[in-house]
């Protein structure tokens, strides 16, 4: 499988999920080194060195400057906060090449942090038609992971519409039993309903987070407490105030 690294973002239901991957791009990587060098640098983004990705990026650039290029310095102008020249290097890198599947991804997951759904749905939904059409290289490029779905999801959710956001995250699970913020904004969506499977998704998410050895945020634990009292659910509430750190 090629490289695909979800980075799990902290504010649940507003933020989607970034590529940082080398999929197949004929344009990007006629060049094997020039290919490791953008995976180098989207390894230190990922780790959070982004003064060592900057340093790698910007040698590549005395060379030429393809669409992976711009697309991996508009995630690291992202991650840096700098949006507008994210904006820019997104729109730069989709100019070369429109079918830039990490581009198309990570520019609207740019625009689910900024509050856009409409923006970010616009990209999501040109990336399922390449899906449908057999656009993409292979399954990897496709997306078959989940992700695609697992972003629609929080453009519906910030759009208001609660039904397609649960449709979408039950064929993130689906097709990646491995998402596990989907689990948990399941439960959050149910619990908006008043629904107490909400409890349900709650220990899914729980158990795909200890199998992958992540740490548990208060706040997660807190939602999770506040929904076994609201349930009256007295075992969970006990297991659930164990996780307290």
């Amino acid at each position: 499988m090629n490289i695909l690294i979800l980075i799990s973002l902290t504010f649940i239901l507003t933020l989607g999920c970034t590529t940082v991957q080398s999929s197949y791009q004929a344009e990007d990587y006629t060049n094997e080194s020039y290919k490791r060098e953008i995976d180098l640098s989207l390894m230190y983004i990922k780790i959070g060195d982004m003064s060592a990705a900057q340093d790698v990026l910007s040698l590549l650039a005395r060379n030429r400057k393809n669409s992976m290029w711009y697309s991996t310095t508009a995630l690291l102008l992202s991650t840096q906060g700098k949006n507008e020249a994210a904006s820019n290097h997104y729109e730069k890198a989709l100019t070369i090449d429109p079918n830039n599947l990490s581009a198309l991804n990570n520019y609207a997951t740019y625009w689910l942090k900024l509050n856009n759904p409409q923006k970010a749905l616009y990209y999501l939904n040109k990336m399922d038609n390449m899906q449908k059409n057999s656009e993409c290289f292979n399954l990897d490029a496709c997306l078959e992971d989940g992700l695609l779905e697992y972003n629609q999801a929080q453009a519906y959710f910030q759009l208001g519409n609660k039904t397609f956001a649960r449709e979408r995250l039950e064929k993130a699970i689906s097709k990646n039993k491995n998402i596990s913020l989907a689990y948990l904004q399941m439960a959050k969506i149910l619990d908006l309903d008043n629904n107490p499977n909400s409890l349900y998704w709650i220990d899914m998410y729980l158990e795909s987070i200890s199998s992958t050895g992540n740490s548990l945020s208060n706040n997660t634990v807190g939602f999770a407490i506040d929904t076994a009292r609201k349930y009256k659910d007295i075992n969970k509430l006990y297991v659930y105030q164990k996780l307290l750190k």
